[in-house]
């Protein structure tokens, strides 16, 4: 452990996406803050800050002056009067911490923060910490919540509640507060958790601090104490690196990074740990007579050489897609399947591939014959209660059909009924099957179960910038994935070129889907809350997990970036422009922007998340 980097940063910190540099005690470009008084280490007026002129005075004849009007969300701004839904009901307003006349200021300590970030969820479970302790009483935290874990905006009180509870530890209050209201404050850096420290007796807008080292954190707020009580603020406390490069908040979170054990429990598939059901599902898997053509099976777009996946950039089945084909390696931990999350099982996303046209172009009619024909005994074994009707009177059971499709709809309600539980108890092994994957140990792994030699000084410096530049903001856990929908304006794979829509029609469509009701689930569904207004998800992708991403390129929902360094530098510059007509919707406001150097550092990190597949 040491309290200084041991590899060369040129001091400062850049103001991303404008490449200025101001002078702190922070690396380039992975700032913690900046700090109101640069030369408050020699002392402090009595203003409270050194060099700068004494604010006018807010308390007049000893009473309170009305509440500013001259306000602006920026660094030494005024903060606005608004008013904001928090947990618990009514609202909180800044106006009521507003303290012209007391004998001392006191310090709003604002945590902006969202369920699905990494970041944030390791500095709220060190709530306790983030106030030292001889300053509770000067100090006030406040979390202000933007969105909850599938990054659906928190707007309302019941919003508030269902993201606290995701946040686990929080702040006595909790507020809404969808719009990120002080993301102007960070001169670019827009990174969560996003910590603001505001005077109560003026309501300026003093400092800020992105994803701060704990040790920065702590004395960041002792010192601006100091200076607002007009003494000279305590030097700024060491930071604790772990192997020179990680303090320790990214140490912790790196060691969450291990490689992913047997996949959660599905309360929806009875079988889905049933050996028997794990082999007919492998079975089923490959094989091509689930297609009228013969030629495509769920192995044609995930095979194991290529990380389960394909190597193209749109999948190909019967006909090419619009998107490119997702690994399904660990799809047995996620919360979504599909890029855009019409599936929330990972049975209910298997059904989807058979039927759909451009992919393997079945019917669960097709599906219920070869199952009668070639794996009737073994199909029975797994499923006792529920045997295969007579399948070979194709007077009640045509070759073909599907919902929709003439030879269907002419069938008695009940053999479709049955028809579609064999349709459904095929994706169920199938997924049986899939949750048995996994991948072997590597260096990362060996480095996080402390062989400090396993990752060059490269691989070092890379995840160091994979944490300061934000990545691990979404990136993070076992998977290295948030499983929430992010919208970073990826080119569209479509091919009429239009932009994708993403999760703004495809968690509606989970919603609507048919399979997903009590009938065909051995347990409850997961909850899915969707925004009021749907726009909010327009463009919005699933979070890609990292695991395995070495052998999975191209990359992006439409395919669209050859290699990793191509990544890098998409997300370095968040994304395509807003009037780049080839991605809809908007950036979110605490994507970070960096610089070249990163996106070069970038690249040896994200090699590290490789993944040799293992085939039972």
């Amino acid at each position: 452990m040491t309290v200084a980097p041991p590899f060369p940063r040129a001091p400062g910190f850049i103001l991303l996406g404008l490449s200025i540099v101001m002078a702190t005690r922070v690396f380039a470009g992975c700032s913690s803050g900046v700090d109101a008084d640069p030369s408050a280490d020699s002392g402090a007026d009595a203003s409270g800050e050194s060099g700068r002129a004494a604010p006018k005075s807010l308390c007049l004849d000893g009473k309170p002056a009305p509440y500013p009007t001259d306000t602006k969300v920026d660094l030494f701004g005024t903060m606005p009067p608004l008013e904001l839904p928090k947990l618990g009901g009514g609202m909180f307003a800044f106006a009521s911490r507003f303290e012209p006349c007391a004998a001392r200021s006191r310090i709003l300590l604002l945590r902006q923060t969202a369920s699905f970030c990494g970041t944030c969820l390791w500095s709220q479970a060190h709530t306790k910490d983030v106030v030292p302790a001889e300053l509770t009483d000067r100090v006030e935290l406040v979390d202000l919540v933007v969105s909850d874990k599938n990054n659906v905006l928190v707007r309302t009180a019941a919003d508030v509640t269902r993201a606290a509870k995701e946040l686990g530890e929080h702040a006595p209050i909790v507020a809404a507060d969808p719009d990120y209201t002080l993301q102007s404050v960070g001169l670019g850096d827009r990174r969560l958790p996003f910590y603001v420290l505001i005077d109560s007796r003026t309501m300026l807008i003093r400092r800020f601090l992105a994803d701060p080292e704990p040790e920065t954190l702590s004395s960041t707020i002792r010192r601006e104490v100091a200076i607002l009580d007009g003494v000279a603020p305590p030097k700024f406390e060491p930071i604790k690196y772990e192997d020179d490069y990680f303090p320790t908040n990214h140490w912790d979170m790196l060691h969450d990074m291990t490689l992913p054990g047997p996949a959660p429990k599905d309360p929806t598939n009875a079988v889905a740990d049933l050996p028997a059901a794990a082999a007919l599902g492998k079975d089923l898997f490959s094989d091509v007579r689930l297609s009228p053509t013969s030629n495509v099976s769920c192995a044609t777009c995930h095979a194991p050489d290529k990380g389960f996946a394909d190597g193209r950039p749109k999948g190909l089945g019967v006909a090419e897609g619009d998107r490119n084909t997702p690994s399904i390696l660990y799809a047995s931990h996620a919360r979504f399947q599909f890029w855009d999350g019409r599936a929330d099982t990972l049975w209910l996303q298997a059904t989807g591939p058979i039927e759909n046209p451009a992919e393997m172009g079945s019917t669960r009619l097709h599906v219920a014959h070869r199952i009668f024909s070639t794996y009737r005994a073994r199909y029975e074994t797994i499923f006792p209660a529920d045997p295969l009707p007579p399948l070979d009177d194709l007077t009640r059971f045509p070759p073909a059909g599907r919902p929709g499709d003439a030879s269907w709809d002419s069938m008695r309600a009940d053999d479709k009924a049955a028809v579609t539980r064999i349709f459904v108890h095929v994706a169920k092994v199938i997924a049986a099957f899939e949750r048995t994957l996994s991948a072997k140990p590597n260096a990362l792994d060996r480095y996080i179960g402390g062989d400090l030699a396993a990752l060059t000084v490269e691989e070092k410096v890379g995840l160091h910038t994979f944490f300061t530049a934000g990545c691990a903001q979404c990136h993070y856990g076992p998977r290295l994935t948030d499983d929430a929908f992010h919208n970073i304006r990826f080119e569209t794979g479509r091919r009429d070129g239009r932009a994708d829509p993403g999760a703004s029609i495809g968690l509606p469509a989970l919603l609507a889907n048919e399979l997903r009701k009590p009938a065909y689930a051995d347990g409850p569904f997961p909850e899915v809350s969707l925004p009021t207004d749907l726009r909010e998800l327009e463009g919005s992708f699933r979070t890609p997990p990292l695991r395995g991403v070495t052998a999975t390129a191209p990359y992006g929902h439409g395919g669209t970036l050859p290699q990793l360094a191509d990544v890098a530098k998409h997300y370095g510059t968040a994304g395509l422009l807003e009037t780049d007509p080839r991605a809809a919707g908007r950036t979110e406001g605490w994507v970070p922007s960096f610089v070249e150097q990163h996106e070069r550092e970038l690249v040896p990190a994200m090699r590290l998340f490789s993944g040799e597949v293992v085939v039972p």
